[in-house]
């Protein structure tokens, strides 16, 4: 009986340790073969990627990307009033306080402002809602700051002009930059990612705020009758707008688009009103040509930078180990985008960032580089959502910061073509001026110009005729919008509101 006594339970459990161990070898050499091959698989990528950016000759320095800056004496952003908004210091350890070198010019440019109290978007004058200045409001508003007015102020323009001339030097001074040919904002890009994303841009609210500023001071000057500060004003506009989108920031650049509608809208209000002599709209149209033509320009840059430093910096930067320890890691922003901050990537192979890399740059220039450089345009969000359909550990970091870009690209799109429909509702004019009545067809405003006539910039061909129609006393200039199809000029509206949609019907300069 002895011979059949049970084994020693050791056994038993010297088997199952043996499993568990045979089985975590097993799992860890798994790990390792898909590390190698992960890391294997997005070096080849990346590589294959990398190429294709270099032969297309896209540039990959962030550096090269910084625009050069003007000498003073040929640039309006270095006139005082505007150099100071960009030279400050960021103190990360108070709040990210601000400090100017030159506070005193900042305070002086940040006088020439409306009143706080004022609703913009009900007084502006706005080409996209065919709304006039409401310079009874501003002038009610300045009534009630207590402003000592001129017994000879009894319209609403003549108290927006007398209350204005309390700044006379700074606008004097602007004006007089405004004739120089340049308007390049000092703007240097940081050296690394963290650098780079942390780039502050604080002056961008103090120019949307002149912007509406100067925009009543010319609608109100129009109302004067007089047309010399009017145009002097308007000058100063485009080059704020030109300023504030000259560095290759988004950001930068979705400001400079809405300054530069602003300023599209103040000459709106003037050829609605008949406000613009023949010698003013000629001067208007020299101001205005070629700023589309900018527009991409800078977009271009602004969305090469993007890449460099979202898809190609923001990668590296996931994978050096450095990052895993240093105070980013936990920061809140970085905890809200990745469950567990920058720790969740640790174990992470190296060749994810790799794929994710590949796959961002590829896309973008796909979608948005290569389209905007060939001037070739189609709507960018076609095929873009279905890059995303499956997400994967490949795509996570694309999938975060590209959607948002294809509205950037949307609107500047859409304001480079409303530029162009401004020129062609100067010819209209012209026409009228000169005969008496409007032209019959396009052909009869395109001949009016001695450079290239104003065209589509959103097209599969890369550009074609704008399209006219006259409809008894009113008439209206467009271009197919941003689906790409002729609706004979039909603007949608978004639902409940007056605001036009961008992604629907046309892009359409109206008149009536």
């Amino acid at each position: 009986m002895s011979d059949m006594a049970p084994k020693p339970k050791k056994s038993k459990i010297r088997k199952f340790l043996c499993g568990i161990l045979f089985t975590f070898v097993i799992l860890i050499t798994i790990t390792v073969l898909l590390t190698v091959f992960e890391n294997w698989s997005g070096a080849r990528r990346w590589k294959e990627v990398h190429e294709m950016l270099v032969r297309e000759g896209v540039e990959l320095d962030p550096k090269k990307l910084s625009p050069e800056t003007p000498a003073p004496s040929e640039n309006f952003a270095a006139t005082p009033l505007i150099s100071a908004l960009s030279d400050f210091h960021k103190d990360h350890d108070a709040n990210d306080s601000i400090t100017y070198a030159d506070q005193d010019s900042v305070d002086r440019f940040r006088k020439l402002r409306l009143p706080e109290e004022l609703d913009h978007h009900n007084i502006l004058p706005d080409y996209a809602t065919s709304g006039q200045a409401n310079l009874n409001g501003v002038a009610e508003q300045i009534q009630k700051s207590g402003f000592q007015l001129s017994p000879d102020d009894s319209t609403p323009a003549q108290i927006i002009r007398s209350w204005m001339t309390q700044f006379e030097t700074e606008l004097a001074a602007l004006d007089e930059a405004a004739n120089r040919p340049e308007a390049v904002l000092d703007f240097e890009i940081a050296e690394d990612f963290l650098g780079q994303i942390s780039m502050s841009v604080p002056f961008t609210n103090d120019f949307l705020k002149h912007q509406r500023f100067q925009a009543i001071r010319v609608c109100a000057a129009l109302e004067n009758g007089d047309e010399t500060e009017a145009l002097a004003a308007l000058r100063t506009m485009f080059q704020i707008s030109r300023t504030a989108g000259s560095s290759p920031i988004l950001i930068n650049l979705l400001v400079g688009i809405s300054c530069h509608n602003t300023a599209l809208s103040v000459i709106w209000q003037g050829i609605k009103t008949e406000s613009w002599s023949s010698e003013s709209l000629n001067e208007i149209d020299h101001l205005i040509t070629g700023k589309s033509e900018n527009m991409l320009s800078n977009l271009e840059k602004a969305i090469n930078l993007e890449m460099v430093m979202m898809q190609i910096g923001g990668s590296d930067y996931l994978k050096n180990e450095a990052s895993k320890n240093d105070g980013f890691a936990t920061g809140e922003d970085v905890n809200n985008l990745f469950p567990g901050g920058l720790l969740t990537f640790r174990f992470i192979p190296d060749g994810i960032f790799d794929h994710n890399k590949a796959f961002g740059c590829e896309l973008m220039f796909k979608h948005f580089l290569k389209p905007i450089r060939d001037r070739n345009f189609f709507s960018p969000d076609q095929g873009l959502e279905e890059s995303f359909e499956k997400r994967s550990p490949r795509n996570f970091l694309a999938s975060i910061t590209i959607p948002a870009i294809e509205g950037v690209l949307m609107q500047c799109f859409q304001c480079g073509t409303m530029t162009e429909l401004a020129r062609a509702a100067i010819a209209v004019e012209q026409t009228k001026l000169q005969t008496g009545k409007f032209p019959g067809s396009y052909p009869e405003i395109a001949y009016r110009f001695s450079s290239a006539p104003p065209g589509e910039i959103i097209s599969g061909l890369g550009g074609g005729d704008l399209h006219y129609k006259q409809v008894g006393k009113s008439y209206l200039v467009y271009s197919p919008g941003y689906n790409q199809v002729d609706d004979g000029g039909t603007i949608v509206l978004k639902p409940n509101s007056k605001n036009s949609d961008p992604r629907k019907g046309d892009w359409v300069w109206k008149y009536n």
